[in-house]
């Protein structure tokens, strides 16, 4: 076996250029083969069609549909978000999702009509935007921070009345 090899490689090395061709022609084959394969990714290639996962799944995309709506806010990002106009694509985003109470989007001025109508028809589970996840991620570390000072405020009144128990335990007043 060892000297079949040694004279294959042998025979590679004094005549590359078949080699060289034959590994071209591979490479050719496996390309246009690659290019014909198709893609999917859909939810039943990653769960049996019989679980419980999978119907329900399934069920969802039944009753509110599977497709995506994109709406792209074009601009500098930097501006976008890191400056007074995240909170009109915060109105925007609010707009979209129907969830504005009565369409009403910014605090002191009447729901534009398109906002009042989406709000009446409720057309989104979701919306995900970049100024929804800022503003989420914002109350979410604002709540928690609440969480944090109240617990602190907590325990300075628990250190605050065990000292002034101590201090009346030794008379002081």
């Amino acid at each position: 076996m060892r000297d079949l090899l040694a004279r294959i490689a042998g025979w590679c090395v004094e005549r590359p250029a078949p080699v060289l061709a034959v590994s071209v022609l591979v490479a050719l084959v496996g390309a246009v083969a690659a290019l014909r394969l198709e893609v999917d990714a859909g939810t039943d290639q990653l769960v049996d069609r019989d679980s419980e996962t999978y119907v329900a799944t399934q069920e969802f995309k039944d009753r509110f549909g599977d497709e995506a709506v994109v709406v792209l806010a074009e601009g500098d990002l930097k501006r976008l978000l890191l400056t007074k106009d995240i909170g009109k694509l915060l109105s925007l985003e609010g707009c979209l999702s129907g969830k504005a109470p009565g369409g009403r989007v910014v605090a002191d001025a009447p729901a534009p009509a398109p906002c009042a109508a989406l709000a009446e028809s409720k057309p989104a589970q979701a919306v995900l935007g970049p100024a929804t996840f800022l503003n989420q991620s914002a109350v979410q570390a604002e709540r928690l921070l609440r969480e944090q000072a109240g617990q602190v405020q907590q325990e300075a009144t628990a250190a605050y009345e065990e000292a002034v128990r101590r201090a009346r335990r030794q008379g002081l007043p």
